[in-house]
């Protein structure tokens, strides 16, 4: 099998590593596999042509990128190419949702939270759907002995200023009370699914939940007022606890630097960041927002103990308590208790290690395009393509 790999800018280089990770675990399971740049010149020009050319079985694109763009009669560029297009998300698709939209024969779309997969359905994204995690390599600082770690706690995460009720300002009463119900359904719930809790809100109004552009965004803002809610919550809980915790992202100097049991680095690229990883005994993950976050796997690897909030694909592939804890995101004072007492106990050593062992074990990037290239291999039987390719 052949896939192509388009890699693009993001944020801390996140993505990059992705592609270049998914590509080496592509060719490692024994298929090609090329990545193409498009923050490069020339690129996306030849990119049709290429991928029609060299017979390509599929192209991957993390969070979809290049999926809004558009070609001859208003279809998605990417249909040309003939071949399937797996927009693999690892956010939320509302951040996505024109790339989402832009029609395409051959769209497909693979998503961290079950979530994500109610939202597509109330968008009308057609293609196939499925759920897929990320996934992390294992770090060779992973061997340094859990008692001599640095880093007793660590948090990467950047600070988003404090939360802005933006319903306030909406003029019309009824969809300024849909929203106000929205939020509270969401913010009660330790999944934070979002687009369940919008289409129990408009079932109580006798509607159903069709979601185009405008409520996308209004999905999009619910979900940053809720992050930026439980950053501050779970922050702030840490800072008042006393306990020893590494606080890495833009933003929390400023705000906290007289809490001395806080120290702070800025951000660093995504590599580095898996790499200090190694140095910390307790790793926070907080994502419900967005769906189940690779850090927790890149902390797992690195033989940390990992604590995240609720993901139910995520309990699926790590043991809850054994080697994975998780905590209720709506009870951040709990979690900095449950924290306290397992420093103290010397049990998440323990935890840290049945974990690393099963983040090698099955979610590294060599597992996950085995995954990746079976689902294609399965799907293309199921779902035979139409538009010639040669």
């Amino acid at each position: 099998m052949k896939i192509g790999i388009i890699k693009g800018a993001s944020t801390n280089n996140v993505l990059r590593t992705f592609a270049d990770r998914l590509a080496a675990g592509v060719e490692v399971n024994g298929h090609e596999s090329t990545v193409f740049d498009i923050t490069q010149e020339n690129i996306l020009a030849g990119l049709i042509t290429t991928l029609r050319r060299e017979r390509y079985d599929a192209v991957v694109s993390f969070n979809a990128m290049t999926g809004e763009l558009m070609g001859p009669e208003q279809r998605g560029l990417l249909e040309l190419a003939g071949i399937p297009y797996i927009g693999w998300l690892v956010d939320h698709p509302c951040y996505h949702y024109h790339r989402l939209t832009t029609p395409n024969e051959y769209r497909w779309t693979l998503c961290p939270s079950t979530d994500h997969i109610d939202f597509l359905e109330g968008a009308g994204v057609g293609g196939l759907w499925q759920h897929m995690l990320g996934a992390a390599d294992p770090q060779p600082e992973a061997t340094c002995d859990f008692a001599r770690r640095s880093i007793p706690v660590m948090f990467a995460a950047t600070w988003m200023r404090e939360p802005d009720k933006f319903w306030e300002h909406i003029t019309s009463e009824t969809t300024r009370a849909i929203v106000e119900d929205v939020i509270e359904r969401a913010m009660d719930d330790g999944d934070v699914s979002v687009t369940r809790a919008f289409a129990d809100a408009m079932a109580a109004y006798g509607q159903p939940l069709r979601i185009d552009a405008g409520i996308a965004r209004i999905i999009a803002a619910i979900l940053y007022f809720i992050r930026k809610h439980d950053r501050l919550k779970l922050v702030g809980e840490l800072a008042k606890s006393g306990l020893p915790v590494t606080l890495y992202g833009k933003g929390w100097k400023e705000n906290l630097a007289h809490h001395g049991n806080l120290e702070f680095v800025d951000d660093v690229p995504a590599d580095e960041l898996n790499r200090r990883y190694a140095a910390a005994k307790f790793v926070l993950n907080i994502n419900a927002a967005n769906g189940a976050s690779e850090r927790a796997f890149a902390a797992m690897q690195a033989g940390a103990c990992v604590l995240s909030d609720q993901n139910e694909l995520l309990a699926a592939a790590a043991e809850p308590g054994k080697e994975i804890v998780f905590f209720d995101r709506r009870r951040p004072d709990v979690l900095a208790q449950a924290l306290g007492d397992l420093l103290e106990s010397g049990q998440g050593e323990d935890i840290a290690a049945r974990g690393m062992r099963n983040a090698q074990a099955r979610h590294t990037w060599t597992h996950r395009s085995a995954q990746l290239l079976q689902w294609i291999a399965e799907s293309a039987e199921e779902t035979p393509l139409t538009l010639e390719t040669a």
